[in-house]
This record gives C-alpha cells, structure tokens and sequence, in this order.
C-alpha cells in the first residue's frame, strides 16, 4: 500500500465508526490479490479480541471473497440481513464463526475507484448497534468510498512523484 500518510486509512475508517458503522474494514488489491489494511471497530474489546481473527481467516487460497466480487462487478453490493450477510460471506465454518462473533447483522460493500477502475473495497457493518442499511444506505456510502478512493490514489501518485524526484537526482 503507497499511501503516503500510513494513518490516513485508519483515520478515515475512525470518522465512519461508530456513526455510521460498528465495523469497518478496507480492502485494497495488491499484485492480482486482496489485501485488508484496516479492521476498526466500534467496540475496543472487540478490535483487540477479533482483529487477528479476522485477517486469518480473510482471503484464504482458492476463495473469492465478496470485496473481490464487488472489485470485479465495480458495483457496491447490500446484505440488509445477517442471514444474507453469513451466506455471501462465509466460505466454511470456522469463518461463519468468526463473523458470527463479529455479530454482523447487515453490511454494505463499495467499490473504491478512481478514473473508472476499482482498486480496493470499502466494507461498512453494523453489529451491536443493531441498524441495518439500506438503499439510501449505499447512495451515502458510495460518496464515502469516492472520497476514500482519492485519498488513496492522490497518496499513491504522491508517492510516485517523489521517487520519480528522487531518480532524477540520483
């Protein structure tokens, strides 16, 4: 990941929880797979518990998770109910239980894009605030991604731009 500010992922998942979200995570394609770079919750002692858990069980051999899928389709994808949400998600049982401890009950999974290409996904989840989202939902969190997507792409041209500098120099 380029970003040239290593906390500004982090900071962006940090404003979305808990006012829009109990879980975020982001998820950005690196050399043909996906990589997830950040796991907030709203609930500290779920991050501490769950956080590891998760990265374990995330993007085994031979799965396509469903970020990979939105990535694909550059189309966010809704599960407004747990039960859609384990049946997308989960590919065998212990990753049903981990997303059961998550306590998922609804999510929405967007794209982050810049100049038409999908790069990464933007997952948000509630648990247990118990909201579920919605259409209107998704139209709010596809600005979100959008603004995501161009801090990561202006992070990641900076950083070209400096180690084009630095070339040019050396």
């Amino acid at each position: 990941m380029a970003v040239d500010s290593p906390n500004a992922l982090e900071a962006a998942a940090a404003i979305l929880v808990p006012a829009i979200a109990d879980v975020v995570t982001i998820d950005l394609l690196e050399a043909g797979s996906m990589e997830r770079v950040v796991v907030l919750f709203a609930d500290p002692a779920k991050q501490q518990a769950l956080v590891g858990k998760i990265k374990r069980v995330y993007a085994q051999p031979g799965w396509k998770t469903i970020q990979m899928k939105v990535v694909e389709s550059n189309e966010p994808m809704l599960l407004p109910e747990l039960p859609d949400v384990l049946r997308e998600v989960a590919h065998d049982d212990a990753h049903a239980n981990v997303v059961r401890a998550v306590g998922i009950r609804s999510m929405v999974i967007l794209p982050l894009m810049v100049r038409g290409r999908a790069f990464g996904a933007l997952t948000l989840a509630t648990a247990e605030s118990e909201g579920r989202y919605s259409p209107a939902s998704v139209q709010f969190a596809e600005n979100v991604a959008a603004r995501i997507a161009t801090t990561i792409d202006n992070g990641r041209l900076l950083s070209d731009i400096k180690r084009a500098v630095a070339a040019r120099d050396a």
